[in-house]
């Protein structure tokens, strides 16, 4: 009867230092949780204010944009929206070979 209730006391100490293990890892997702809701209420605030001042131009992004990526214009062939628009310098120093380059960032 005795190493049963060393077992169940054993066990009992475990659990306990389970819970304790699981508590601190509750306050650091607890933090991550506080950094990251900081972070998309600054961006929200970004947005906003970006649509204030851009006005009506804003307003076509219908929502906002979840994964960016960068694509040649060529293949692109225009039916795609474009977010923005990178011109690159010609001549012999330019990149490419000195072809002139234009990208667009898509959403």
């Amino acid at each position: 009867m005795g190493s049963l209730l060393e077992e169940l006391a054993r066990r009992e100490a475990v659990a306990r230092q389970r819970m304790g293990e699981i508590r601190k890892q509750i306050v650091v997702l607890e933090s991550q949780l506080e950094g990251g809701h900081d972070r998309l209420s600054r961006l929200v605030i970004t947005r906003e204010t970006v649509e204030e001042i851009l006005g009506a131009a804003a307003r076509l992004v219908q929502e906002p944009v979840r994964a960016a990526e960068v694509v040649d214009a060529a293949r692109a062939g225009g039916a795609v929206p474009v977010l923005g628009v990178v011109f690159m310098p010609t001549g012999p120093g330019g990149p490419r070979g000195g072809r002139a380059g234009r990208r667009r960032l898509m959403g």
